[in-house]
C-alpha cells in the first residue's frame, strides 16, 4: 500500500506491506510539486486544472520511480488547509438527505460565490465525547471537486488504484494507534497542526475523533494560550487517562508552559518507529526529526486498510 501526503509544494510517499510480524517499509521519498495554494479555497480555470494535473502527474511518476515502490494501491492525505472543516449542531437526524441539505446550506453561507455542488464532503460523527456535550454535533470536511479530480486523474494516469482521500489532521490517528498497540490504558490525544497564523486542533478519544477547532494566532493569543483554551474546554473525568499533545511542527518554546498550565504531556510523531525498514528505505529516510514527522500523514493513510 502506498501512502501519499499531498501539499501544495511537496509530495511525500511511502510503500508499506503488512507481514505476519508487523509492517514493512519498502520505500520513502519526497518530490516537489506545484498545486493550488493551501488555505485559499477557490475554483480554478480549465487551463489551471490542466497545469495542476500535469505537475501532479509528473511529480507522482517521479516518486513512484524510486526503488522500492511496487504497490498498485494508493491512499492520499491532503493538507488540512485545502479543506473547509466545520462542527455543526443539528437535530440528530443522520439521514443522508438531511445531512446533505444542512451541509449545502452551510457551504452556501460561507462560500456564497461558489455553488454548493462544487464541493465534495465527508462527515464524522463524534459519538462518545468525554467533554459531555449535550447537543448533538457532527464534523464535516468539504473539498472542491476540481482539486479532488486533479488527484484522481493523476493517480489513474500512473496506473494506480485510489482507495481513499482523507485530511492529514484526521488521518493521523492510525500511527498513534499503532504506537500504543497492546496498551490498555484509555487515552486522550490532542493533535495540533500550526501553519503560519492558524492552529488546527483535533481531539482523539481512544484514537477516535471527537472534537475539532481552528484558532487564529496573533499578538494576544499565542500558540500556547490557544492550546490551553482548547484543552480547558474539555470537561469530564480525566483520572487515570493518558493525555498527550502532538504538536506539529514541534515547538520547544511552548512545551514547558503548556505542560505546566494544562497537565498534559507533549510528544512527537515518530512515524518510522513501529515499522520494519528495508535497507533501501532506511537509506532514504531523512535524518532530521522534523523532516521525519512530515511523513506521518503518508504513513498513517498507508495503514488505512490494515
Amino acid at each position: 500500500m502506498i501512502g501519499l501526503y499531498v501539499q501544495h509544494d511537496t509530495l511525500r510517499a511511502v510503500d508499506i506491506d503488512r507481514k505476519s510480524n508487523g509492517y514493512v517499509l519498502n520505500a520513502a521519498a519526497e518530490q516537489p510539486v506545484h498545486l493550488p495554494v493551501s488555505d485559499r479555497l477557490r475554483q480554478f480555470t480549465d487551463d489551471e486544472a490542466h497545469e495542476y494535473l500535469h505537475n501532479f502527474s509528473a511529480s507522482l511518476q517521479a516518486l513512484l520511480s524510486v526503488k522500492g515502490f511496487s504497490s498498485k494501491e494508493i491512499a492520499i492525505a491532503i493538507d488540512v488547509r485545502n479543506a473547509f472543516i466545520h462542527t455543526v449542531p443539528f437535530d440528530g437526524d443522520f439521514s443522508s438527505e438531511n445531512i446533505k441539505r444542512l451541509i449545502e446550506w452551510e457551504l452556501h453561507h460561507y462560500f456564497p460565490d461558489i455553488a454548493s455542488d462544487a464541493f465534495l464532503f465527508d462527515t464524522y460523527n463524534p459519538g462518545f465525547n468525554p467533554a459531555k456535550d449535550l447537543s448533538p454535533k457532527f464534523i464535516y470536511t468539504a473539498v472542491l471537486r476540481p482539486y479532488i479530480h486533479v488527484l484522481q486523474r493523476g493517480v489513474r494516469s500512473a496506473g494506480m488504484k485510489l482507495l481513499s482521500i482523507n485530511v492529514d489532521q484526521f488521518a493521523i490517528e492510525k500511527i498513534l494507534k499503532l504506537a500504543t498497540m497492546g496498551k490498555k490504558q484509555e487515552r486522550l490525544n490532542a493533535v495540533c497542526f500550526r501553519t503560519n497564523d492558524i492552529l488546527y486542533c483535533s481531539l482523539l478519544w481512544n484514537h477516535r475523533l471527537v472534537r475539532y477547532r481552528e484558532y487564529l494566532l496573533n499578538n494576544v493569543y499565542s500558540p500556547d494560550k490557544r492550546l490551553e483554551m482548547f484543552l480547558a474546554s474539555l470537561i469530564g473525568p480525566k483520572k487515570n487517562i493518558e493525555q498527550r499533545i502532538y504538536y506539529h511542527p514541534f515547538d520547544t518554546t511552548i512545551t514547558k508552559s503548556a505542560e505546566t498550565n494544562t497537565g498534559w504531556k507533549f510528544d512527537r510523531f515518530k512515524p518510522f518507529d513501529n515499522l520494519q525498514l528495508t535497507r533501501k528505505a532506511k537509506r532514504n529516510i531523512p535524518d532530521s526529526i522534523i523532516a521525519q514527522e512530515g511523513y506521518a500523514p503518508a504513513i498513517s493513510v498507508a495503514l488505512n486498510d490494515k
